[in-house]
């Protein structure tokens, strides 16, 4: 699933419900980041990006951001998107299912 100039690309295969949480979630998360100088850049990965996911999957997000120790370092930011709780945050290099 891809955000190109504001907009969803088709995840396909989902449900309408679950696309329009992940939109939900995605808005949410672009206006966080829009308030943060620091965040250079969000990217959807795992099944969600794929277009694979299921009712029960979670979504995976990156922050990309010039300063990555103050999200690794204290996870309150995540409190503030109000999504539930975040299961791993680590900074930089490649994520632990092989992605970026």
């Amino acid at each position: 699933m891809k955000l190109h100039e504001g907009r969803l690309a088709d995840p396909g295969g989902g449900s309408a419900e679950r696309e329009a949480e992940v939109r939900r979630v995605v808005d949410r998360v672009t206006r966080w980041a829009g308030n943060r100088s620091d965040v250079v850049g969000l990217l959807l990965v795992g099944s969600g990006a794929r277009g694979a996911a299921r009712a029960d999957s979670d979504m995976d997000l990156v922050v990309l951001s010039t300063a990555p120790a103050r999200y690794a370092e204290d996870e309150g930011w995540a409190g503030e998107l109000d999504l539930g709780e975040a299961t791993r945050v680590r900074e930089g290099g490649r994520s632990p299912n092989g992605g970026m």
